[in-house]
């Protein structure tokens, strides 16, 4: 069993990338709005919104004055920054933050992603050039770069920077939907429909990638396909206006901010945590988790914590409560099965590891944990 624990400890660098839901532990103060609400239902919104965006700020701020030279905590108040609307204080965190570190390709993205939202093209073109300069692997900067040069009408550009984009970021959806997009403005339809149907099977549910798809067929002329896609598109674009119309209700305005607070919180405290500075780091995940009993950042993000540090026993604890949460998530049978090998569970282990191969037969970590853990030969 010697060989399955060194196997285990190589995986585990990759728990801190869960994809998350809420702990249960004792409720921690400053995650609701203070005060009393307004009486006026949208006065009372927009200051539950207001105050959870202060308080994601507020975290940030602190990191910030713990760690004055950290890059990472500069890119989190930029990020925090423009997702509560102020977009020239972020692009100030991010060009600060390139002063610190300069071969950085992550700022540059962020600030090419700015650019974007403004149609300024060719600053997103040179951003992006200057970041893959600097970092040509930072995923991100060269799809960014590919849209720039599709609203520079540069289709043949812009292929070959989502081709690269595709190899950096091959589970990005709307990475293959884009590229499809620049094949077929080339008139490469075959490519394009492979592209499609890659964006389908990563994410079924986008109407887009339907439409795209039942496009490309048309210009093939499978007329089948075609009508099949189309007919899709209909289906898929008639839920994606309801889910629409539901995120115009108030209550969708609190829980986007809600979630800018979680998963900053959950952000700063791996920074704490790389840092050495546990106790930090353990109270920003229990306010992540406790501001959210029903989602799923949180909680992941706190499990991974207690599993990293060798708190093993909350780490099992942490997990259950995932799993009755979201059963069906392979993920976290994944790592209660790598918690368990770490207390030389292994039955317990091989028993999660199996569970979680039959959820996500193709994922790769899956896979080889149940075979270090003797099972799927």
């Amino acid at each position: 069993m010697g060989t399955k624990v060194g196997t285990l400890l190589a995986l585990l660098g990759c728990v801190a990338a869960v994809t998350p839901t809420p702990y249960s532990g004792s409720p921690c103060r400053g995650t609701e709005a203070r005060g009393k609400e307004p009486a006026d239902p949208v006065a009372a919104t927009k200051a539950r919104v207001q105050e959870y965006h202060r308080q994601a700020i507020d975290v940030v701020l602190q990191l910030r004055k713990e760690y004055p030279k950290s890059a990472d905590a500069l890119h989190l108040l930029g990020k925090v920054s423009e997702q509560c609307g102020n977009t020239t204080k972020a692009l100030e965190c991010w060009e600060e933050g390139l002063r610190l570190a300069p071969d950085r390709g992550d700022f540059y993205d962020a600030m090419a992603a700015v650019a974007l939202s403004k149609a300024e093209y060719q600053k997103a073109v040179e951003l992006c050039r200057r970041g893959i300069e600097k970092s040509p692997e930072t995923p991100g900067l060269h799809g960014h770069l590919g849209e720039a040069l599709n609203g520079l009408l540069r289709p043949e550009e812009a292929a070959v920077a989502f081709e690269r984009e595709v190899k950096l970021s091959p589970k990005s959806a709307d990475v293959r939907f884009l590229l499809g997009q620049a094949y077929s403005v080339l008139k490469q339809y075959d490519k394009a429909k492979t592209c499609y149907e890659a964006a389908i099977k990563l994410e079924p549910g986008d109407p887009r990638y339907y439409y795209g798809m039942a496009t490309a067929c048309a210009r093939l002329g499978v007329e089948d396909e075609a009508q099949r896609y189309s007919q899709e598109f209909e289906r898929q674009n008639k839920l994606n206006m309801e889910r629409q119309r539901s995120r115009r209700d108030a209550s969708f305005d609190v829980a986007r901010a809600r979630q800018i607070f979680i998963v900053t919180s959950a952000q700063a405290a791996w920074i704490y945590q790389r840092n050495r500075n546990l106790d930090a780091a353990e109270d920003l995940l229990r306010k992540a988790a406790v501001a959210d009993p029903k989602g799923g950042y949180g909680r992941a993000h706190l499990a991974a914590f207690f599993l990293t540090t060798g708190r093993t026993a909350s780490a099992v604890i942490a997990y259950k409560e995932l799993i009755a949460l979201e059963p069906e998530n392979a993920m976290h049978h994944l790592y209660l099965g790598m918690t368990y090998a770490q207390l030389r569970q292994f039955d317990a282990a091989r028993s999660e590891a199996k569970r979680a191969v039959e959820l996500a037969p193709d994922h790769e970590q899956c896979r080889e944990f149940y075979r270090q853990m003797g099972g799927g030969k």
